[in-house]
């Protein structure tokens, strides 16, 4: 996987809105904590683009411990 992070959530809606216009097949995903699409290049390779900057997203503090 090639990950691509996009700093907005404008940025990753231009993003979806750029591949939708070209036709380009991508799935969405809602990780709570960060949105996700995903798409495959020509030769298969699996991309990622995300953004920690979605609504309603959970925010993990960077100092939380796993549990």
């Amino acid at each position: 996987v090639f990950a691509r992070r996009a700093k907005t959530y404008a940025d990753f809606l231009a993003a979806q809105s750029e591949l939708k216009e070209r036709g380009i097949a991508c799935e969405f995903r809602d990780h709570e904590i960060a949105h996700s699409i995903y798409l495959h290049d020509p030769d298969g390779l699996l991309l990622e683009i995300t953004t920690y900057d979605a609504p309603n997203a959970k925010r993990v503090s960077p100092d939380a411990k796993n549990e």
